[in-house]
């Protein structure tokens, strides 16, 4: 580890963790409070350290010491069923990768224990009443069973109390001990009396729980009329779990239920005002009737104890929409307090409750960024957050909907998707992708095609938006489950490895990893270790590196290739390695605490996979279950480049006459850079006049640049390596974190071009001098110019 002195040391990083794309030193107050309620998460990290976790317990009235034992993996109770003496102590075990829950009753709660518990940690109960005591998974389709023997002692038993936390709101002394309880002497902050604050919000009763965890509102018929009914009310809502908050809410509910309609229906809206305040409803994207609009302009406020009927016909194509709340006074507050909800427009003759035609599956994730209840998906921090799942081969729908204040880049790994629509309408051709930038306010749908079995991670790709306070996963993720036959995990620990020597110096300032051949295999090693970095101004800073350069070295491989990359870790802390936008099997996706534990200081990993993704720009990164910012901020990550079969290693792409590749980065250790420098020492692109050139262009950093090319257009290529169906010409491309672009240009007039971010205070320093992401493409008339 290098020591560095505390002046020069870079400012302190708020840990991280599972994060896909990156950030830096950049750390929001509402990322912040993104992380509320944390302290009661479970943890999720590697096996070794989480036995902390786990709690055990017995009663203190057991006759027996008698404890069984039943392992939770592979989304199973093992056994399912057992018969155990009153006094048994009945220990649960969860070597599955994502939260389960232990839950009594019958696919309902019956009250007489419910646990979360984490990958890794244990719940335990001490059953001394003679009975048969049937559980579930709240969260999942499992069912076990209790049956219970002889004479106890008359107790019920006592379930391990030891981490349920305070299940009191965060503004109160509130003490949650069910849906009925007391509110008595708890005000809220925003104008509530004790009397309006409801207990913890879970819903209407009458609406139905769908997969994703949303509600779906009921309807009636009256006069040839969809008749639905919301109430606006102040609720207790819980984004986690164990630290509730005041929420101003639709039924109940963040988000608000889920209204499905279809084209061409006549539709009422009967909205009913329980808050201290005024309101409206306005109807996202719907085009309705301007006296219908729900503004505050087109209508007085709904007032405290009053109703109001919307009607409108729906006019719009198939797609989703939103509704929320938009009164003439205090529109910010109201919708950072919860009133927001989806609003889905099926095709004609689909029913209330059916999927879209085509699809197999069909959820809606509502993102949002409100200080009050932090980053969430469907108003749950993860990993509350419901899994989404599918079998492998299923055509799976995903309406999304930002209803936050900030772009949020929403990226899947282990496959690519297609966005069909924005705001309701298709685009003139679906888009390959494996990052949504959701902008604020916009809806999109998003096919997915469950190919890749495993459970990945659906989330931000911001790693602030997804972290707690002590780097663990939290906020805007959920999982993307894809069930199928693929084997078990046999992940190899590889001989300890040393890093690759005689890294070939590539034109534009990248490194090239070289490789060997092994029983078929391209063999490549990776050292993740410390070293002082200089971004070219003499001033050394500490980096976490890949064979001791920023970027790593580039990998280049062809499609079809079998490859096996050797990660050593030198580092002071666990790391691991993730193939972004490879879509390699889910045990070698490097996911730190999912997919596998974190490679410790000292030992080796081998990454085995064939490459199956299209010829492009790809993103190796650093991925570990905790402090993952940190490592990203501090410099692992470095480019994949997939070429087509039959191109030789360190040869141009065929079509080609230069190809280059820029990585972008934003980070607070390394500023504004291109390659790990900052202009001016940037290092120029050459070419000549007539030569086709192709630029891979990596924004690896945590906000969008667009890069701009002075005297010349080019062309857009591909994206996350997928082409373009219709290559546009542009001299201004808006790259967005974590995202792969291929561009093309023909130099058609010498010169020594710019080529920068177009974002004033991205190129120009403090004093005004030219730096940071500033390149140039040198253009030259002849090749001995």
């Amino acid at each position: 580890m290098i020591h560095q002195p505390k002046d020069q040391q870079c400012p302190a990083f708020v840990p991280r963790s599972i994060r896909r794309k990156t950030i830096r030193c950049l750390v929001t107050g509402a990322a912040l409070i993104g992380a509320v309620a944390w302290s009661s998460f479970p943890t999720v990290f590697h096996p070794k350290f989480a036995l902390a976790a786990a709690s055990t317990s017995t009663s203190s009235s057991s006759p027996s010491a008698r404890t069984v034992q039943i392992q939770i993996a592979n989304d199973n109770y093992s056994p399912s069923q057992i018969t155990v003496p009153a006094g048994t102590t009945v220990v649960w075990t969860n070597d599955d990768l994502v939260i389960h829950s232990v839950t009594s009753g019958n696919g309902k709660p019956n009250g007489l224990f419910d646990h979360d518990v984490a990958p890794y940690a244990q719940f335990s109960y001490t059953f001394t009443k003679p009975g048969t005591y049937p559980y579930y998974c709240k969260y999942h389709t499992m069912a076990g069973t209790i049956v219970v023997t002889g004479s106890g002692t008359g107790g019920q038993g006592m379930a391990d109390q030891g981490d349920m936390g305070n299940m009191g709101p965060s503004t109160g002394g509130m003490n949650m001990s069910g849906s009925g309880a007391s509110t008595q002497g708890v005000y809220g902050p925003y104008g509530s009396s004790k009397d309006e604050i409801a207990p913890l919000g879970t819903g209407t009763y009458e609406e139905p729980v769908l997969p994703d965890g949303l509600r779906l509102l009921p309807y009636t018929m009256q006069g040839g009329y969809k008749v639905f009914h919301l109430t606006a009310e102040p609720v207790w809502w819980d984004p986690s779990k164990g630290k509730p908050v005041e929420a101003w809410t639709y039924n109940g509910s963040v988000p608000g239920p889920e209204i499905k309609v279809n084209t061409g229906d006549k539709v009422k809206v009967i909205v009913t005002n329980k808050l201290p305040e005024g309101t409206t409803v306005h109807w996202h994207g719907l085009d309705v009737p301007f006296v219908q609009d729900g503004t505050g302009e087109s209508q007085p406020d709904l007032q405290p104890g009053h109703s109001q009927t919307y009607t409108f016909t729906v006019g719009v194509p198939p797609g989703t929409y939103i509704y929320h709340a938009h009164p003439m006074l205090d529109m910010s507050k109201q919708e950072k307090l919860g009133l927001w909800g989806p609003l889905i427009v099926e095709p004609k003759g689909t029913g209330w409750n059916k999927i879209h035609p085509g699809f197999q599956r069909e959820y809606t994730l509502v993102i949002n960024d409100s200080p009050q209840f932090g980053n969430t998906i469907n108003g749950k921090l993860y990993p509350f957050t419901p899994a989404l799942k599918a079998k492998l081969g299923d055509k799976v729908l995903v309406h999304v909907v930002n209803i936050g204040s900030m772009n949020h880049p929403l990226s899947l790994d282990g496959m690519h998707f297609q966005e069909l629509e924005q705001d309701g309408y298709p685009l003139p051709a679906p888009v390959w992708m494996s990052t949504l930038d959701t902008q604020p306010g916009t809806t999109y749908d998003i096919a997915i095609t469950a190919s890749n079995p495993g459970k990945w991670l659906l989330a931000s790709s911001v790693p602030d938006q997804i972290s707690a306070p002590d780097g663990r996963l939290s906020g805007m993720a959920t999982i993307f489950a894809v069930y199928g036959e693929y084997g078990s995990s046999t992940e190899k620990i590889a001989p300890m490895g040393t890093g690759s020597e005689g890294e070939p110096l590539l034109p534009d300032g990248l490194r090239l990893l070289p490789y060997t051949m092994q029983g078929g295999y391209k063999v490549f090693h990776l050292t993740a270790k410390p070293v002082w970095w200089d971004d070219g101004d003499g001033q050394k800073v500490e980096a976490w590196a890949y064979n001791g350069t920023v970027p790593g070295p580039e990998i280049q491989v062809n499609v079809g290739d079998k490859v096996e990359i050797v990660v050593q870790n030198d580092l002071p802390q666990g790391t691991t390695v993730h193939w972004q936008g490879l879509d390699v099997p889910f045990r070698e996706s490097g996911m730190g605490g999912l997919s596998q534990p974190d490679i410790m200081p000292g030992e080796s990993w081998t990454y085995r996979f064939t490459v199956r993704a299209k010829p492009g720009a790809y993103l190796y990164r650093a991925e570990p279950s905790r402090g993952m910012a940190k490592q990203d901020a501090m410099g692992l990550w470095g480019p994949v480049i997939v070429e087509p079969k039959g191109t030789p290693w360190r040869h141009v792409r065929p079509g080609y006459d230069e190809e280059y590749t820029l990585m972008i980065d934003d980070s607070g250790q390394l500023g504004f850079n291109i390659n790990g420098k900052s202009f001016p020492f940037t290092r120029a692109l050459t070419t000549y006049l007539g030569d086709h050139v192709l630029i891979h262009l990596i924004n690896v950093g945590s906000m969008e640049h667009p890069m701009h090319l002075h005297g010349m257009h080019f062309q857009e290529m591909a994206q996350d390596g997928e082409p373009l169906p219709s290559p546009i010409w542009m001299d201004t491309i808006a790259t967005a974190p974590g995202t792969t672009y291929d561009i093309r240009l023909e130099p058609n007039q010498p010169g020594r071009w710019l080529f920068h971010c177009h974002i004033v205070d991205h190129v120009v320093g403090a004093t005004g001098r030219m730096m940071g992401l500033v390149t140039f493409i040198d253009v030259k008339k002849l090749k001995n110019d």
